[in-house]
């Protein structure tokens, strides 16, 4: 995959919080919040301009 990257800072970690309830369940991202706040979480997103593989199926 070629493309380009963005990284930006999981501000009040909610797209940490959302991802833990949506594939753990209601409540599962308490535990980020309860990070100490020097510990900061990022996000990267990835716009693909070129993707090249092969589907085993």
């Amino acid at each position: 995959m070629r493309g380009t990257a963005t990284i930006t800072e999981d501000t009040g970690r909610r797209f940490a919080v959302e991802l833990a309830g949506q594939y753990e369940g209601p409540g599962a991202g308490q535990e980020y919040l309860e990070l100490p706040p020097e510990i900061v979480r990022v996000v990267i997103r990835i716009s693909p301009r070129r993707v090249v593989g092969t589907a085993a199926g």
